[in-house]
C-alpha cells in the first residue's frame, strides 16, 4: 500500500438562497442559486490509517504549480 499519492483536486461551489422566516425555517423555494466554473490545485495525499485500512488525509498544498508538487513527491518516494 501506497503511503504518498500525487493528486489533481477539482472543485466547485454551488450556492441556494432559500428565504426563511423569523424562526429560521425555510419558505420552502428557492429565490436564485449560483456557482462557480470551478478550479483545481495540486496536493500530495498521505495515507494515515491503520494497516489495511485505507484514510487519506492532505499532506502537502500546492496551488497551480504542478512542477513544485512533482518535485516534492519525487522527494518523499527517495527519488
Amino acid at each position: 500500500m501506497e503511503k504518498y499519492k500525487l493528486c489533481r483536486v477539482d472543485y466547485t461551489q454551488s450556492s441556494w438562497v432559500r428565504p426563511i422566516d423569523e424562526t429560521g425555517k425555510d419558505k420552502g423555494y428557492t429565490l436564485t442559486e449560483f456557482g462557480d466554473d470551478g478550479a483545481y490545485y495540486y496536493a500530495i495525499y498521505e495515507n494515515v490509517g491503520a494497516e489495511g485500512a485505507e484514510d487519506w488525509a492532505e499532506w502537502g498544498y500546492y496551488e497551480d504549480d504542478l512542477n513544485k508538487a512533482i518535485k516534492a513527491f519525487n522527494k518523499l518516494k527517495g527519488k
